[in-house]
């Protein structure tokens, strides 16, 4: 009999699923807080690197570079993920399948848009087209995969005497800058906000 692990830093759905399904599975990090901090940093550059597309401030190769990285890193997670749930990625709590299937939309709205990018490299006028811009929308879903994040994350950290510390120190500083560029005109103040 295989001894199981206490959960440590998996989400609610990994704590969820821990009775049937093994946390001692070498896929486990898929629930990890540090791949999920990962895969919600991933997620929003991906929503940068569409917005920059659509704006036009991407070239073709720099747009299929991009779309490359962001479909192998999410084929790596979906594989990952289905490794470590088995079945249940497919078939566990209604909430947490369609979250699982949104994934998979959001995979392959990008693998169509990449392909559409390289199919229509040459062609210049096909780069602007409604289905071209409907599948870079649609990757936009993928903003939704960080709620998911928030939502199934563990934020008891939140509740500690060190954080509300630091919070305390952050709002402190932003209180004294406040108060500091009402009465000292300098043409330095954006630069510091937008630092901060």
């Amino acid at each position: 009999a295989k001894q199981r692990v206490p959960p440590r830093r998996l989400s609610q759905a990994a704590i969820a699923l821990s009775a049937e399904y093994s946390v001692a599975s070498p896929w486990r990090f898929v629930e990890s807080g540090y791949f999920l901090t990962i895969a919600s940093l991933c997620t929003l550059a991906n929503v940068a690197t569409i917005f920059l597309e659509l704006e036009g401030h991407l070239d073709v190769q720099q747009e299929k570079a991009w779309k490359s990285i962001f479909l192998c890193f999410y084929t790596f997670e979906i594989v990952s993920r289905i490794l470590f749930f088995k079945v249940a990625y497919f078939e566990g709590p209604s909430h947490l399948v369609a979250w699982n299937f949104l994934d998979i939309a959001i995979v392959l709205a990008t693998g169509i848009d990449l392909g559409i990018t390289i199919l229509s490299e040459g062609d210049a006028g096909a780069g602007g087209g409604p289905i071209v811009v409907a599948f870079k929308l649609a990757r936009v879903a993928c903003i939704l995969r960080l709620a998911r994040i928030v939502l199934e994350a563990d934020l008891t950290w939140t509740n500690s005497p060190h954080f509300h510390g630091f919070i305390g120190v952050v709002i402190s500083i932003n209180s004294l800058l406040m108060g500091l560029e009402t009465d000292i005109v300098w043409d330095g103040w954006e630069w510091v906000e937008n630092l901060l």
